[in-house]
């Protein structure tokens, strides 16, 4: 997150896992293949990762998707499955993503989050989803709701915090991002400056 007049800017680098859909010089779409390695959190990851699919565009639009989903309603229907295995677990995600858990989620959800996996979902693979269109379609809820896309997050202004999220000393920790578990347990406020440290450290060596 940038600081002072950039604290409403959210920087991004982690480009650990993309690639290029297109061929810079001619154009070229990549081909479609499958018996691909699933890439991705798989959480988030588009249900077509699950099934070995090469990714592209649209599948970007769907984990957006995805990950929306789980900011409205907190959780997944995938969380917390059980599977023998991790390819197994894979797959069930994958069926769960691309059948009636998916559907139940959506009718749950505004019409616009249908709409975009609507969207994503009907797109052959070499095509360019039409950005406008989701844009257009999420601007216009705002509208509708009469929201103010005033640039503030929750830790600018406490006024807009709910006790026990980023409230030092009151940071809740989420274990189940590592370590695949239900409990929330509270994360004190010394071990969050020591992994920060450990952060900036890494970062220095890296840079030096």
């Amino acid at each position: 997150m940038g600081m002072n007049e950039y604290q409403n800017v959210l920087f991004i680098f982690d480009f650990g896992v993309c690639k290029l859909c297109l061929d810079p010089i001619p154009g070229k779409h990549i081909p479609f293949r499958k018996g691909r390695r699933h890439i991705g959190t798989a959480r988030y990851s588009s249900y077509n990762s699950h099934f070995g699919r090469e990714l592209c565009r649209r599948d970007d639009i769907e984990a957006f998707g995805t990950t929306l989903l789980c900011l409205l309603h907190d959780r997944l229907p995938c969380q917390g499955i059980y599977a023998p295995n991790e390819d197994a677990k894979l797959l069930r995600i994958g069926e769960m993503k691309a059948g009636n858990a998916m559907r139940k989620l959506l009718a749950q959800s505004p019409p616009e989050l249908t709409a975009l996996f609507d969207h994503s979902r009907s797109l052959p693979f070499e095509e360019k989803p039409d950005y406008d269109f989701i844009r257009g379609i999420l601007l216009r809820r705002m509208q509708t709701e009469r929201w103010e896309n005033n640039g503030l997050f929750d830790w600018i202004d406490p006024k807009f915090l709910k006790r026990g999220t980023l409230l030092p000393g009151e940071c809740l920790w989420d274990p189940e991002v590592a370590f695949d578990t239900f409990q929330h347990v509270q994360m004190e406020w010394a071990l969050r400056v020591e992994m920060a440290a450990g952060a900036l450290w890494n970062l220095a060596r890296m840079l030096a």
